[in-house]
């Protein structure tokens, strides 16, 4: 990519269950009893230049009931501003919220079952210099689920392969930026995902998780399909 003088930075970091599309992932099954669960970064993107100034700024934070329920709520600040030379530049500042419910079957304690449902919808703030019917706009409802196998390696190092498949359906219109917001997604996609997580043991109240995942994800209204690798770093406590 060339840069000019003038064409600052970008910088871009995504911890997510699907970059741009979903949140949490399997808590109960890292640690069971009562608690708090967070990721390092849920989402968060910095982008500045000459066409764009773009700050994306995503904390969360989930809560264990118990061995089989969670709760987990994301809130995603974006602010934008998307510079033209031959109009008034557009600025958009707005919050993404989202909660995700979790519910963990436990088989055995080496095979477990996790099923998610994601629903997330933006607010605008302040949006100025865009078309009417193209107002930034994010109502979408995902739901997952996948299978793990618990494999130890150690008494503090555990290995949790897992296969699954999602499906949800959406409405998004994206703002005039190259920053997507998560869980924005048009019309219906539906995919398979795989994944291997890593479960450290800290100590007796704080796990870390380290998830990657591979997840190919098609599009029915525009009949297209792509696929994309992540990786979620989480603390269990």
């Amino acid at each position: 990519m060339r840069k000019s003088a003038t064409a600052v930075f970008a910088i871009t970091i995504r911890c997510t269950l699907f970059a741009g599309t979903s949140i949490t992932r399997a808590q109960t099954i890292y640690k069971s009893d009562p608690g708090f669960f967070t990721p390092l970064l849920e989402s968060f993107e910095l982008r500045g230049g000459s066409l764009e100034s773009t700050q994306l700024i995503g904390p969360a934070a989930g809560y264990r009931f118990n061995k089989k329920f969670d709760i987990a709520l994301h809130t995603e600040f974006l602010s934008s501003e998307r510079k033209f030379n031959t109009r008034p530049n557009s600025k958009v500042t707005l919050l993404n919220l989202g909660i995700t419910f979790g519910h963990t079957r436990h088989f055995s304690e080496s095979i477990k079952f996790r099923s998610e449902v994601s629903l997330y919808k933006s607010f605008n703030f302040q949006v100025e210099n865009y078309p009417d019917d193209s107002e930034p706009s994010l109502n979408s409802a995902l739901t997952s689920s996948s299978l793990y196998a618990v494999l130890p390696l150690s008494d503090t190092i555990r290995l949790l392969p897992n296969a699954g498949g999602f499906i949800g359906y959406g409405s998004y219109e994206p703002v005039f930026s190259a920053t997507d917001l998560t869980q924005g997604f048009d019309g219906l996609m539906v995919g398979p995902k795989f994944g291997l997580a890593g479960v450290f043991e800290l100590s007796d109240d704080i796990y870390f998780s380290v998830t990657p995942a591979y997840h190919i994800r098609y599009f029915n209204k525009y009949d297209t399909s792509n696929s994309d690798l992540t990786i979620d770093f989480r603390l269990n406590f």
